[in-house]
């Protein structure tokens, strides 16, 4: 997968999650495996609505926490975690639903 791609994948994703009502405003992230050695994970607090491929962050697997000018998920280490200890792991969805956190 093209880094491209999985910015383009993690903008569909970030949608859908809002249309069906999977999550609200920016409550959760998610990411996507570009390569052995890089994921794309959403922008920290910013909404999915608005997103551009510009905006999602592509991350080295091993040094989760260099990055450019927009800030990563704070999520990011854990994602880096999964990608790392689990090579069949293709994609991360990490949600705060409304019901759900309510309970908790």
């Amino acid at each position: 997968m093209t880094a491209d791609d999985a910015k383009r994948t993690v903008i569909q994703m970030g949608k859908k999650l809002l249309h069906t009502k999977l999550t609200v405003r920016t409550w959760g992230n998610v990411s996507v495996r570009i390569d052995s050695e890089n994921y794309a994970i959403t922008p920290s607090g910013r909404g999915y609505e608005n997103l551009k491929r510009e905006d999602i962050v592509v991350l080295n697997i091993n040094a989760p926490d260099t990055f450019g000018a927009i800030t990563p998920s704070s999520e990011r280490l854990l994602h880096a975690e999964i990608y790392k200890t689990n090579s069949q792991a293709k994609c991360i969805i990490h949600t705060h639903q409304k019901f759900a956190s309510a309970c908790a």
